[in-house]
């Protein structure tokens, strides 16, 4: 797979994301083995569907140009769209190289109409035997 990370000009402090969150321990939560079978299938829709982060709302109250952003990106069509871990940044999962490189210039070009300066944009693909590795780890 291939993402394209885009990064806000702000810096959270992840401590101070979770000063503010209270997860419950209740709250839907996605099956990890079905999201490392997906992940090594390289199955984008079952990847797609497991997405969540509990912290997301948080980093978008914080970061307010996140939740602008992700819309742009949902309306191109891709969905499988998230803020990594305490944020700020966001990644959108693709199928192929070309693909995401398309979405990076359409990207680019929406934050030189909004006059967003500073953003960083990177095209980047999945180390599938680095995430392999780290999984038969004791």
């Amino acid at each position: 797979m291939w993402h394209l990370i885009i990064s806000p000009p702000v810096k959270v402090l992840a401590k101070d994301v979770y000063k503010e969150t209270s997860l419950n321990l209740t709250e839907y939560r996605p099956d990890v083995r079905i999201m490392v079978h997906a992940i090594r299938k390289g199955d984008l829709g079952s990847i797609k569907n497991g997405l969540h982060n509990a912290l997301e709302p948080i980093v978008n109250k914080k970061v307010a140009d996140i939740s602008k952003v992700k819309d742009f990106v949902k309306k191109m069509g891709f969905n499988a769209v998230n803020v990594t871990g305490s944020g700020p940044t966001i990644f959108v999962l693709t199928n192929d190289r070309k693909e995401a490189e398309r979405l990076e210039k359409k990207v680019r070009e929406y934050f030189e109409e909004k006059a967003n300066n500073g953003w960083g944009i990177f095209v980047a693909k999945t180390a599938i035997d680095s995430f392999d590795c780290a999984q038969s780890q004791p």
